[in-house]
């Protein structure tokens, strides 16, 4: 983003103080800022970042935008809210190009397509993309402010907990594709309820361009409740079990079929299961909303590796194996990932650490948990987190609770042995990545390796795991 102060003003209805420079770019943190940005001090509950430039610790920055005028030899903009400028400088940004945005939300799966969209679509021309999960009220207008002259599509994550986030989100990007990867039980404190969380993804449909075109998973539950909010924009579906604009199928323990009204390919993607095969349906028909041809999309579908932390295989201690899906969790991306672990050979373990903001339902989908952890072949369970109590409750013989992640690490070095396949998950808060550090060798299986091990495939549940 290359503005001046007096845009920057006019834009955010700012007062400006000192003079009329020019900034490059947008930072939030004081601790990776580069020169001739514009520094935004964006109030946190413990953290003032007025008392920072006042420190002297925002001097690189060229300004800094303000919701106070501090005690600074730097220009600054004084507005009465940095959050909503900084949303209304991206938005102005984005107005000023005119390139294909797609808008990528759902209750899993989400940094998943997004990743494998950026990959595809980079067979043409740079692209602009949500960096790791950057995908709020803060992070996306940041991506956006990074948009040049050199991109040709940008692909952004959204991500919500309360009805409105999506569609203020979507006000901002101005997106001409939306992909809803499913509907889960995920931030139903937040929703409300199922059908909360079905109204707030359908915003992105809803606040598509007037000739935006939706893309809609056609195996999910509440398909036509999304599509009333879709209107008389095109939309393209994908899916396995019902019929679809794309479709797709396992033919083999590496390759998968993909059928499109343009024809046929057959891909050897690098992240296993059929949760990854819907992903990548939903990617495939952003490519042929766009245009592109078939080996494209298959070279940018080949090309996508798996995204740390979202059911990565690795080697762990004693010849075990460690399925690594620890970034996030809710019952559904469980589920799905029980279903990749289910494929492996030898005992199943599961680490399991609370899922959040599942509301008043807590209690139940843990206890739902444990059951479907045993149906799912799992033979010991290790639980961290309040709520995992009541899976430890309802799992019975075989299961643990732990207090701390030092005592959960030392139990497993203890007991783990050749032929044991562990799964990790758990929400952001567990930090359960520390759990994967402990009982993990440094090597990663590579994808071919679990690929084959992954036989009957055909059979798993058709779930996302979390993004």
């Amino acid at each position: 983003m290359k503005l001046n102060l007096v845009e920057i003003a006019e834009i955010t209805k700012g007062q400006l103080y000192g003079d009329d420079v020019s900034v490059d770019g947008l930072s939030t943190d004081t601790r990776n800022m580069q020169a001739d940005v514009l520094f935004i001090a964006l109030v946190g509950d413990s953290y003032d970042p007025h008392e920072m430039i006042e420190a002297g610790k925002a001097s690189k920055a060229a300004a800094v935008l303000v919701q106070q005028k501090v005690n600074t030899t730097i220009p600054q903009v004084v507005v009465k809210d940095t959050y909503k400028a900084l949303q209304q400088l991206a938005a102005a940004w984005r107005k000023r190009f005119n390139l294909p945005v797609i808008g990528v939300t759902g209750s899993n799966g989400k940094t998943s397509v997004k990743e494998l969209i950026k990959q595809i679509l980079s067979t043409q021309g740079n692209v602009l993309a949500t960096v790791g999960n950057l995908n709020n009220h803060i992070g996306v207008p940041l991506t956006l402010s990074n948009l040049n002259e050199s991109h040709r599509f940008a692909v952004i994550e959204m991500g919500a907990n309360h009805a409105g986030e999506i569609a203020a989100l979507a006000k901002i990007a101005e997106p001409n594709i939306g992909v809803i990867t499913n509907i889960g039980p995920a931030h139903l404190e937040g929703f409300g309820s199922i059908e909360g969380v079905v109204h707030a993804k359908a915003e992105l449909y809803q606040n598509l361009s007037a000739n935006g075109v939706a893309v809609i998973n056609a195996d999910e539950h509440y398909r036509e409740e999304l599509e009333k909010f879709i209107g008389d924009r095109m939309q393209i579906s994908f899916g396995i079990e019902k019929h679809a604009d794309v479709s797709g199928k396992q033919i083999s323990s590496d390759q998968v079929e993909i059928i499109t009204p343009i024809g046929e390919i057959r891909v050897k993607p690098q992240v296993p299961g059929m949760h990854a095969l819907l992903n990548i349906l939903a990617a495939t028909a952003v490519g042929l909303a766009l245009g592109l041809d078939l080996e494209d999309i298959k070279t940018g579908i080949e090309k996508t590796i798996a995204v740390p932390g979202r059911l990565v295989m690795v080697e762990g201690l004693a010849g075990a194996s460690v399925l690594d899906d620890s970034y996030n969790a809710n019952p559904a991306s469980l589920a799905a990932a029980l279903d990749v672990q289910a494929q492996e050979p030898g005992e199943h373990w599961l680490v399991l650490g609370d899922m959040g903001e599942l509301g008043d339902e807590g209690v139940f989908m843990h206890k739902k948990a444990a059951e479907v952890a045993k149906e799912f072949g799992v033979t010991r369970l290790f639980a961290y987190g309040e709520l995992t109590k009541h899976s430890v409750e309802e799992f019975g013989t075989g299961a643990a609770h732990f207090n701390n992640h030092s005592k959960l690490i030392e139990k497993l070095q203890e007991e783990l042995s050749a032929g044991v396949c562990v799964l990790v998950k758990g929400s952001r808060a567990m930090q359960l990545e520390k759990i994967v550090a402990g009982i993990r060798t440094n090597k990663i299986t590579t994808n071919k390796k679990l690929n084959d091990k992954a036989n009957g495939q055909n059979n798993m549940e058709h779930n996302e795991h979390v993004a």
